[in-house]
């Protein structure tokens, strides 16, 4: 600072001190931007009674000084003058958010959609946006990671694709803004009170953030990654979450009714205390570790799940599951020892070393389902139609299949021990190595069926028709077959019929 009534001199000061005091007349510093020393003219840029002429010819010529202008100063510059469109073009590149801070949306818009490609966006990281009105402001694919956006005004703005790790959007509107495939995911990430009425979230990544406190009404939230995401105590009701990844997510006493959630993925997810009325959940995904509200048995999988359920692991012990429709779904390794399952369509299912030990499924339609190495001990499969299903290595000792269908089964190495199959239809199946010790076939129809190498030790064959079947190698020691048809049949070696 000069003492008081003190006058600037040339003799008193070199050019770039003179250059930077504040107190630099306008002329002086018009005449000073003409020196041959880039210092000064940096100085002079950055100098707030620098004339605005003599600063947009200065950035004009060497763009880089831009970023030497004062915030408040540069805001003023383009809210309250008409810039050179080489001035604004350094100012987009080399300080981008100062064309939002000065809350010019039509003029960043168009900068945006002329100057950009979509190999060099502009950053704005950690900016300061906070109360700014930026409405329909269009930032797609912008890199905003730890931005402050706190009570900005950003409806019906342009956010699809964009980096928003952090961001603080506390009371911010976002009313009808495009957030489609938007990266948000990350605890710090705030939207506590930010209105999201109407705004599309499709495909977002929202994986770890907070949404309870936020207005969601209307929102498009569909085959969005909602990874442990904490929507507890939020209205859902009527929501479309298909496809959404809700693995880990808090759903505590969520409002779900008539949601959509058909293709989600619910494993891990916590829904203690939902309302789930009327959901929509066909093929949708859970395990073991889903916590599903109080009650949740026959009515949610039976009305919600249907065909392709994603089921795998799923504890279903001793539930309540009749007429359950499960086609096609996939329930390996699921436990559903002593369930009632009866008449439940379970056609093309993949059973795949389930447990069913002591199941319900009398009149159960399992047509061409997986059971490769599933328990089915002491099961009642009465009347059950495993048609062309595949039961190969599967347990059924002491099962009951009488008149069940499981015409061209493959059933090789399966254990029917004790098993009863009276009345069952195997015409056609393939039976090869498979242990019929003590079982109850009496009246079984076994036309075309292959036996090769088959336990049939102490086996009822009584009024059984083995019609053209295939008995090579069986073990038929003790076995009865009075009365059972052998017409073409391919007998072993020394067979008596007459002989038990």
């Amino acid at each position: 600072m000069l003492p008081k009534g003190a006058t600037i001199t040339e003799e008193a000061l070199n050019p770039l001190e003179e250059a930077s005091l504040p107190e630099t007349t306008p002329e002086r510093l018009a005449q000073l931007a003409t020196h041959p020393d880039e210092a000064v003219k940096k100085a002079v840029v950055a100098n707030p009674n620098t004339p605005v002429p003599i600063i947009f010819q200065l950035v004009e010529n060497n763009s880089s000084f831009v970023t030497l202008i004062p915030d408040d100063n540069l805001c003023r510059l383009l809210k309250d003058f008409s810039p050179p469109d080489a001035f604004l073009l350094a100012v987009f590149r080399n300080k981008p958010a100062s064309v939002l801070k000065a809350e010019r949306v039509d003029l960043w818009n168009k900068l945006f959609t002329e100057k950009t490609s979509p190999q060099e966006k502009p950053r704005l990281c950690e900016a300061s946006l906070e109360n700014l009105n930026l409405k329909g402001v269009i930032l797609k694919g912008v890199n905003l990671g730890w931005a402050n956006l706190q009570g900005a005004n950003l409806e019906n703005a342009n956010l699809m694709g964009a980096y928003l790790e952090g961001v603080d959007f506390t009371n911010a509107n976002l009313t009808g803004a495009c957030l489609e495939e938007a990266d948000l995911s990350s605890r710090s990430t705030r939207l506590k009170n930010a209105n999201l009425t109407r705004a599309s979230l499709r495909k977002a990544n929202l994986a770890g953030v907070s949404l309870k406190d936020a207005n969601l009404t209307n929102v498009d939230l569909r085959e969005a990654i909602l990874r442990r995401v904490d929507l507890k105590n939020t209205y859902l009701a009527g929501f479309d979450l298909r496809r959404c990844d809700l693995r880990e997510a808090l759903l505590i006493n969520t409002n779900l009714t008539d949601a959509d959630l058909r293709e989600a993925n619910l494993e891990g997810a916590n829904l203690t205390g939902a309302s789930l009325s009327r959901v929509k959940l066909s093929l949708a995904r859970y395990d073991k570790r889903t916590l599903w509200p109080e009650g949740f048995t026959r009515y949610q999988i039976y009305c919600a799940l249907g065909f392709r359920a994603f089921l795998v692991d799923v504890n279903l012990d001793g539930k309540d599951l009749r007429w359950v429709q499960l086609e096609e779904a996939k329930l390996i390794g699921a436990s559903l020892a002593g369930a009632n399952l009866e008449r439940a369509y379970l056609k093309g299912a993949d059973l795949r070393g389930a447990s069913l030990d002591k199941a319900n499924l009398e009149g159960a339609n399992l047509e061409g389902a997986d059971l490769r190495g599933a328990s089915l001990a002491g099961a009642n499969l009465r009347e059950a139609r495993l048609v062309r299903a595949d039961l190969r290595g599967a347990d059924l000792a002491g099962a009951d299949l009488v008149e069940a269908s499981l015409g061209g089964a493959r059933l090789e190495r399966a254990s029917f021990r004790l098993a009863n199959l009276r009345r069952a239809g195997l015409q056609g199946a393939d039976c090869n190595n498979c242990d019929f010790t003590c079982a109850d076939m009496t009246g079984v129809y076994a036309g075309r069926a292959s036996f090769s190498d088959a336990h049939l030790i102490s086996t009822r064959l009584d009024m059984a028709d083995l019609s053209y079947a295939d008995l090579r190698g069986t073990n038929w020691r003790a076995a009865t077959f009075y009365g059972a048809k052998l017409e073409n049949a391919i007998l072993p070696q020394g067979f008596n019929p007459n002989t038990p």
